[in-house]
């Protein structure tokens, strides 16, 4: 905050002296054309600076939540620019464990067996370019835990692996990004919704699991296997879907990038 102030300042002074100097008839100059040059320049430069200062100073902090007698759960994870990793790892007694840089806020409750968890970036505000965090978070849930996942990704490099966990719903919207997705190996039932912007996106469907695949896109480039998921009318789907014991239903949709399915 200091530092955006600090920004701030710096451009109303510049921009006062600018004006006064052509007041004064000191100087012949498009003011309003140097000061957007020079606010552009002073931003970029902020921008290197403040995010390089994160990934350098910023410390890593433990993250533990209790199960809380949890049967299932519902957990909402919004993560900005950064990495950001999520696996199975955590302890019986803990629904999410993991290690934060970057800083991490969260909110649970419990109503009648299920666990409702939302996780974010800190609430700073920035001047000038409010949306720059760096946030480096390494996730790990319960994998005896059945639940319903809700991610949002901004500009950032995300690995999830959910093969060991029990994902009967997943959410995923990603921005500039780059990820990979291993969907869940032993769930009888999974619904999965995929949506990326300018984004590589590369999705893995674990042997043993069939899927049923809906995709579209704009000006994105969609590579599906087609040996286990050959075309089917408006669908990719293996030929066991309907008698498979692990079954995935997958919708994806993309914007700019590319996306692979295998």
């Amino acid at each position: 905050m200091k530092r955006g102030n600090l920004i701030l300042g710096g451009v109303l002074i510049l921009a006062g002296t600018l004006f006064l100097l052509e007041t004064l008839d000191i100087l012949r100059i498009n003011v309003w054309g140097v000061i957007w040059a020079l606010t552009l320049i002073v931003a970029g430069l902020w921008i290197l600076g403040w995010v390089t200062y994160d990934r350098g100073h910023a410390e890593t902090e433990d993250l533990s939540i209790p199960m809380e007698g949890a049967e299932s759960a519902r957990i909402k994870i919004r993560h900005g620019a950064g990495q950001l990793a999520i696996e199975s790892g955590a302890s019986p007694s803990e629904a999410l464990a993991g290690k934060v840089s970057g800083g991490i806020e969260y909110q649970s409750s419990l109503t009648q067996g299920k666990l409702n968890l939302s996780l974010g970036a800190p609430g700073r505000v920035y001047i000038l370019v409010p949306w720059v965090r760096s946030l480096h978070w390494t996730l790990q849930l319960n994998d005896q835990l059945p639940m319903a996942l809700d991610l949002k990704t901004g500009g950032s490099e995300s690995k999830i692996d959910l093969s060991q966990l029990k994902v009967s719903e997943l959410d995923l919207n990603t921005g500039a990004s780059d990820t990979t997705l291993t969907m869940p190996a032993t769930v009888s039932h999974t619904r999965a919704r995929v949506k990326g912007g300018v984004a590589s996106l590369r999705i893995k469907v674990p042997e043993g699991v069939a899927a049923r695949i809906r995709a579209t896109g704009g000006l994105s480039e969609i590579s599906i296997d087609r040996d286990r998921f050959p075309r089917s009318g408006g669908y990719y789907q293996s030929e066991d879907y309907d008698e498979a014991e692990f079954k995935l239903e997958l919708d994806l949709s993309m914007g700019v990038g590319s996306m692979t399915v295998q």
